[in-house]
């Protein structure tokens, strides 16, 4: 190896650690205000998007055979609530 590339690895080795020890840095100064940010823990449901979640304690929900989703005191949630069905279904299924 000469010895421009030997001074090349030598740079890269020495900037890749003190780079590794920044970064190590970084998580230790993470990992501690972790500790100390205690474990608090929200009460109720997640509440994230646009329909606001059931929380707990939820209703019985059996029905006898044949039944009606109609007869659930929590309605179900389907998906896609939020969104419009497109153009050229509106105007074929009306």
């Amino acid at each position: 190896m000469s010895k421009s590339a030997q001074a090349r690895d030598t740079r890269f080795r020495r900037e890749a650690e003190e780079t590794a020890g920044d970064e190590r840095a970084i998580q230790k100064e993470v990992d501690r205000s972790d500790r100390t940010a205690g474990k608090e823990k929200r009460a109720g449901a997640m509440q994230a998007g646009a329909r606001v979640y059931p929380e707990p304690p939820l209703p019985k929900q059996h029905l006898k055979k044949p039944g009606h989703e109609a007869d659930l005191e929590l309605a179900p949630m389907y998906d896609a609530r939020t969104t419009k069905a497109p153009r050229s279904f509106r105007t074929r299924w009306r």
